[in-house]
């Protein structure tokens, strides 16, 4: 790992730039209808409780 690091940073200042390209990458089609699908309100049906008596309450109903 030590041997990796120190390549890695001999070789930026070498080059005066980080030594490979950073992109963002995007989600594909699949993981992105997912991610769709479980923001929904639809999906998220819970309901929020400031206290929880509040929520034993409901929870003993």
């Amino acid at each position: 790992m030590s041997s990796a690091i120190n390549i890695f940073l001999k070789q930026s200042v070498r080059e005066q730039k980080i030594p490979f390209v950073i992109r963002k990458e995007y989600p594909n089609y699949e993981t992105n209808m997912a991610i769709k699908e479980t923001s929904s309100e639809e999906y998220n049906k819970s309901k929020a409780y400031d206290l929880v008596d509040e929520l034993f309450k409901e929870l003993d109903k």
